[in-house]
């Protein structure tokens, strides 16, 4: 994939805007969650740190897969990779939400 162009250099950026955008989204739900629910016998800290490694992981496979993006030999595979990571990363994200509730 060449760089230089706009579109894959757009491209580029809104991957990695995106990425962003739902780590700050998904922190955000988890921690308003947790400090709106019922107490229970699991407190909600345990809980926020049992999820963070499998949403950690799950976000630093994505962000690697769109990073791989920037290559110049980068093309329509890495496009087909990069929705199928994406797709993989918001069912972790939203499995995780629900698991927390």
């Amino acid at each position: 994939m060449d760089v230089t162009s706009p579109e894959t250099a757009t491209l580029g950026i809104w991957t990695i805007a995106r990425f962003a955008a739902l780590a700050v989204l998904a922190t955000e739900a988890v921690f308003f969650y947790a400090r709106r629910r019922e107490p229970r016998h699991a407190s909600p800290s345990r809980l926020a740190w049992t999820l963070t490694p499998a949403l950690l992981l799950a976000g630093a496979g994505f962000l690697a897969c769109g990073l791989a993006g920037l290559r110049k030999t980068a093309g329509v595979k890495w496009a087909r990779r990069e929705f199928a990571a994406s797709l993989v990363y918001l069912t972790v994200l939203f499995g995780t939400l629900m698991l927390g509730r």
